[in-house]
């Protein structure tokens, strides 16, 4: 065997191995630079969308405003929480459900059931997917508040925000639900 064929061979790879990794990457970085040329993120992704909530502004200067509260709405999806409870080792998956209590979230979801109770409430069931797969979104909200829903049919679109309560693989609880009508079908 001539150690030059070898020697030369060894080269030849490892400057090919390189190559192929410095090819690969600057690929990557083509393709990301596309993609923002083509699809640019929008102003909600680049910056986090906030709630401010003020004291009542009736026969008030702006000098006499003074906040409420302010809560971010986070950016998660229903899919990245589920997939980060589901993944998790079966003993962990409670207290991984447990990090999202208390977040703000705004999604948009379908009608899939509703069903008034005594004290003036409504429990709303919607679905993250509009072809229903059993993941959903529960929630509470006014009856006097929200109206519109009794001519809602099924599979209407509705944009949710509130503070998570609870959270599962398939299920997440809503508090202080606020709703948005986007579709009456």
């Amino acid at each position: 065997m001539d150690k030059s064929s070898l020697i030369i061979g060894i080269v030849i790879g490892i400057v090919g191995a390189f190559g192929a990794g410095f090819l690969k990457k600057a690929g990557e970085d083509l393709y990301l630079w596309i993609k923002e040329k083509i699809h640019p993120k929008s102003i909600s992704e680049d910056k986090p969308q906030v709630i401010i909530h003020l004291n009542d502004t009736a026969n008030q200067t702006p000098e006499d405003l003074k906040v409420i509260s302010i809560k971010k709405i986070n950016s998660l999806t229903f899919d990245e929480i589920s997939q980060a409870i589901d993944l998790a080792p079966p003993l962990q998956r409670k207290d991984i459900a447990q990090k999202y209590v208390g977040l703000m979230i705004e999604w948009d979801t379908y009608l899939r059931n509703a069903y008034k109770r005594e004290n003036g409430n409504i429990a709303l069931y919607l679905s993250i997917d509009s072809d229903y797969r059993g993941r959903s979104v529960s929630c509470l909200v006014q009856e006097d508040e929200y109206r519109e829903l009794g001519i809602l049919k099924e599979g209407a679109k509705i944009r949710v925000s509130g503070e998570i309560s609870n959270a599962s693989t398939y299920d997440i609880d809503l508090s202080n639900a606020q709703l948005e009508i986007l579709s009456i079908s």
